[in-house]
């Protein structure tokens, strides 16, 4: 009894430190910018804000998403700090009661070994494994505590659930499996109900409302239903058939060894075990290789974690154990390869880094035990700090009235104190399917729509750049009208009055894949909806793995082609086809029925066609549906004056843009007009002209909320004589905070001058733009 209770005691501190070191619990980020930070970010300020998530909120993570992506939320830290440290608890506990059954201490050492070497474990992972941990318990642990240990990791599923959905699945598949096994048993099925018991009360506690619920189930499985069609890349061979030859190979095993044992063992417990841990593989490998980039991470550990359970949670000496632990040990080699390729991270180097943070978290871990209030107040501290250095780096306009932002930059809109108002799904990207599609518009048209809506096309994954709640395109152009433009950007205004019947739509066009398309010969913007009918293959791959990806190929008047990536279930619901909208500047023209004006590309025709395997997943006839958007009534209905402003700088700059090109980040266009980020130097050409106008200053952002600009110098020369210059130094002198204009004799006989930023010091936040240069008699 001694020796067993000492063992234990070792397993589980070094199990512990394992996991505490991987998933680090007591570490919360604060808020951060960036893609994937500011989803994060967003649901942080839905859970604080008791947005309701199902309905509020519609997206894969929920009211306590922090205890999965990290990100530290004021309102709910307590209960994610809790949760975090039973996760980190549950898993230690599970490993070390398994490990100290083995007759082996050495197999056990080696088992730890291959899990501290699991470098890439991810927070994805330590979620997934707690329900598999406790089917495995609930199967093969000890009769007098397997129905605390089973039913503690049923309760603690229900609390994952409501971080990772993708959880969901692996719980109910394994608190099914144990309660069929205690029927079995003449036992009171328990498991589901103790689920369900944490999934209730942790959404109660997160703020909640209980009958909100079942909307919220119900739209977590709405996202995850699209998502394979969605948000998959192209495969990378050969990674997921290594990955299906190993996780075969692992459970042709286990039915071997269960063949053997058939008729010595409860054939219940055996089939049980490979009916959950194919269920956990099933969504391990969706998770890893249907966005095919280093999310194969995922794939891997989870592989990895399940082999190195298994093969320590049964009570019996298996006869391939040793063999499974090579397998498991394997398994490390290609996510280690895959982090050499992206970061030429070096295999298993990783390990000097596990000293400093396993002294980190001992430090938050005792921070937290004297006095948890201390260490929520120093994690508000930094996540006020990161808010500040956000709106430093990227101040926006103060709007008043409630804002959303199709720009998928939440962390920004949060940071400068905007009231943020977020549509159900939160980032563009993700409303993917007509049911989500359908929830953003009943909100854009609801009372609860924004006042202010920031706005740019552009999407991720090489998509169309309409497809950015494309479908919505004619509701904002009816209910909104641009109201400020910056380089990156576009502010839309409420109208107090929606166009009328701004859209006509055209009758069904039945077509094929691969078949080109023209478009009608219509004056306004045209709207596209495509159906793409998925065959019985295409559905199951959807379901089992992920569909062959779909493209769209438009040829446009100007003779270029493009090809983009849609979406099935986004496309047959619109997006705008003609002209190309590619840049904020492109949506105010075509927003405001100015399509004549700047260099708007038109398309002349479109075309489907399907990735390999899209003949088996999809049917050849589709069917396509044109809509024109009334030009006319979108210029008369505009009431404001950014369009004017936009066309007057063009003229402005217009020789300037013609004779010297675009060179992002130092010269670009902007609100103000051509940044030229000094030192730059510009031509323009000045034949005939007697003098100049010239426009010119230094963006506000330069020397306003922490700008340190030394200032600039503007100057004219022709051939080596400098005919004209005026030094800017905002920081110091207010005047020079103003645009600055000047009207310039040229030297007689002059051809072509040069237009110059220059430093004055050094060159830091000078951000220096001419706003006109036009010459004249």
């Amino acid at each position: 009894m001694g020796s067993t209770y000492t063992r234990f005691i070792l397993f589980f501190i070094l199990t512990s430190i394992i996991i505490i070191v991987k998933f680090q619990p007591l570490y919360f980020h604060p808020v951060l910018p960036g893609l994937d930070a500011s989803w994060q970010s967003a649901l942080a300020y839905g859970a604080e804000k008791r947005l309701l998530f199902g309905k509020d909120i519609v997206f894969t993570g929920g009211p306590l998403s922090g205890l999965y992506n990290r990100q530290f939320e004021v309102s709910n830290s307590y209960i994610l700090a809790a949760a975090s440290l039973l996760v980190a608890f549950y898993i230690s506990l599970c490993f070390s009661i398994f490990l100290t059954r083995v007759s082996s201490i050495l197999f056990g050492l080696a088992v730890l070994l291959i899990l501290s070497l699991s470098f890439f474990m991810t927070s994805d992972v330590m979620l997934m494994i707690v329900p598999l941990l406790a089917a495995l318990y609930g199967i093969w642990g000890e009769e007098n505590s397997k129905r605390l240990v089973g039913g503690s990791g049923a309760f603690l599923s229900g609390i994952i659930v409501l971080a990772k959905f993708s959880v969901f699945p692996i719980a109910i598949l394994s608190m099914l499996a144990l309660d069929v096994l205690d029927l079995l048993r003449r036992r009171i099925p328990l498991h589901l109900v103790v689920f369900a018991g944490g999934l209730i009360l942790a959404f109660v506690l997160a703020g909640q409302p209980l009958e909100q619920l079942p909307s919220f189930i119900k739209s977590s499985l709405e996202v995850s239903s699209g998502y394979s069609s969605a948000m998959s890349l192209p495969i990378q061979l050969p990674d997921p058939f290594v990955w299906l030859a190993v996780a075969t190979l692992f459970v042709g095993t286990l039915l071997y060894e269960s063949s053997r044992h058939w008729h010595t063992e409860s054939r219940y417990k055996l089939v049980a075990q490979v009916l959950v841990i194919s269920g956990y593989l099933f969504v391990a490998f969706k998770a890893g290789f249907v966005r095919h980039d280093l999310h194969m991470l995922i794939a891997w550990t989870a592989l990895i974690i399940v082999i190195l359970a298994v093969i320590a949670a049964q009570p019996r000496k298996q006869s391939s154990r040793w063999l499974l632990a090579g397998l498991a040990f394997a398994c490390l080699i290609p996510g280690q390869l895959a982090l050499y390729k992206v970061y030429r991270i070096l295999p298993f180097t990783a390990v000097v880094q596990l000293p400093d943070t396993l002294r980190r978290e001992a430090s938050e871990l005792s921070s937290f035990a004297l006095s948890p209030s201390n260490w929520k107040k120093r994690l508000v501290e930094q996540n006020v700090a990161s808010l500040a250095s956000i709106k430093e780096q990227r101040p926006l306009p103060h709007l008043s009235g409630s804002v959303d932002t199709i720009l998928n930059d939440q962390s920004s809109i949060i940071a400068n104190g905007l009231d943020y108002r977020p549509r159900p799904t939160l980032q563009e990207y993700t409303t993917y399917s007509p049911s989500l599609i359908a929830r953003n518009r009943s909100f854009f048209e609801s009372d609860q729509a924004p006042d202010f809506l920031f706005m740019a096309p552009g999407s991720i994954d090489r998509r169309h750049p309409a497809s950015v709640e494309g479908a919505l395109w004619p509701l904002f152009f009816s209910k909104y009208q641009p109201y400020l433009i910056e380089a990156d950007y576009l502010v839309l205004q409420k109208r107090a009055l929606a166009l009328d019947n701004i859209e006509t739509n055209g009758g069904p066009i039945h077509a094929r894949l691969n078949e080109e398309v023209r478009l009608p010969d219509m004056a306004g913007p045209v709207m596209a909806s495509i159906r793409i009918k998925p065959t019985i293959i295409g559905k199951l791959l959807n379901v089992f793995y992920r569909p062959p990806l779909t493209e769209l190929v438009v040829s446009y008047h100007d003779g270029s082609v493009e090809t983009y990536r849609v979406i099935p279930g986004m496309m047959s619901e619109g997006l705008m086809v003609s002209p190309l909208v590619k840049s904020p500047s492109d949506y105010l023209l075509v927003s405001t029925g100015h399509l004549e004006a700047g260099a708007l590309q038109k398309a002349k025709s479109v075309m489907v066609r399907a990735g390999f395997g899209g003949v088996l997943a999809y049917r050849s006839d589709i069917d396509i549906r044109f809509s024109i958007l009334d030009n006319k009534a979108l210029r008369d209905g505009y009431k404001g004056k950014l369009a004017d402003f936009y066309f007057e700088q063009q003229k402005n700059l217009s020789l300037l843009l013609e004779n010297n090109p675009i060179h992002d980040p130092t010269v670009i266009k902007v609100p103000e007009g051509l940044l030229a980020h000094a030192p730059t130097i510009l031509n323009l050409p000045v034949s005939g002209a007697r003098n100049l106008d010239i426009r010119f200053g230094i963006r506000e952002g330069a020397w306003r909320d922490g700008g340190k600009t030394n200032g600039v110098c503007f100057s004219a020369q022709a051939a080596s004589s400098k005919f004209f210059e005026r030094c800017l130094r905002p920081v110091e002198n207010e005047a020079d905070r103003l645009e600055q204009h000047a009207r310039v004799e040229l030297p007689t006989g002059t051809e072509e001058i040069s237009l110059e930023t220059s430093c004055i010091d050094d060159c830091a936040w000078d951000w220096s733009y001419w706003a006109m240069a036009v010459p004249g008699p």
